[in-house]
C-alpha cells in the first residue's frame, strides 16, 4: 500500500493540511517549528493506530477546536 495523499484538520498546529506524495521518494522540510514531525506523527498513527510519543489523544487536537481528523488516500499494487 502507498500514501498518495493525506489530509489534516484541526490537527495538531495545522487547521488545514493537504501534502501529495510521490511514487518514489518524498523529502519533508521547513524552517524549526513548522509542523514537519506533526505530519511524520499523523503518518505514524494512522499506521499504528497509536501515539508516536506518550501523550493524550486530546493532544493532537488544535488549540481552541474540538475535534481534528486525518484522511488519506491510499493506492494498492502488486
Amino acid at each position: 500500500m502507498f500514501l498518495k495523499q493525506i489530509n489534516l484538520i484541526n490537527y495538531k498546529n495545522y487547521s488545514y493540511l493537504c501534502v501529495d506524495f510521490k511514487n518514489k521518494c518524498n523529502i519533508i522540510y521547513g524552517d524549526n517549528a513548522q509542523g514537519k514531525t506533526n505530519l511524520i506523527e499523523a503518518v505514524y498513527y494512522l499506521s499504528t493506530l497509536s501515539q508516536f510519543r506518550n501523550i493524550n489523544n486530546d493532544e493532537t487536537i488544535k488549540h481552541g477546536e474540538k475535534s481534528c481528523s486525518i484522511v488519506v488516500k491510499t493506492e494498492f499494487k502488486r
